[in-house]
């Protein structure tokens, strides 16, 4: 999948100086180092996929979906409907 690749190399260019990249990603089967050397070859994608170390999400349980919850809560109760505009302010309401 050529797009998978692409988005790896573009989050590999903004962190140039990492040792290793964490990703967090599902179990798709087209989310694998034989993307990345399809798209770049074999040595250009292996290099590639060796900047990254893998997460993958479990198969069949719902952390994510409880990590997306959380947030939604968050959100609603913490935000509400306003915008917040400066990073300071957004730090403030999080820990009020």
């Amino acid at each position: 999948m050529p797009e998978f690749a692409d988005f790896l190399l573009e989050i590999a260019e903004h962190y140039p100086a990492a040792d290793t990249i964490h990703l967090v990603m599902d179990n798709l089967s087209t989310h694998s180092r034989k993307a990345l050397v399809d798209r770049f070859g074999e040595e250009a994608g292996g290099w590639l996929w060796e900047r990254f170390t893998v997460h993958y999400t479990p198969k069949h349980e719902s952390w994510l979906n409880q990590a997306e919850i959380e947030i939604s809560l968050f959100s609603r109760q913490c935000l509400g409907k306003r915008q917040i505009g400066h990073i300071v302010t957004l730090r403030r309401q999080t820990k009020a």
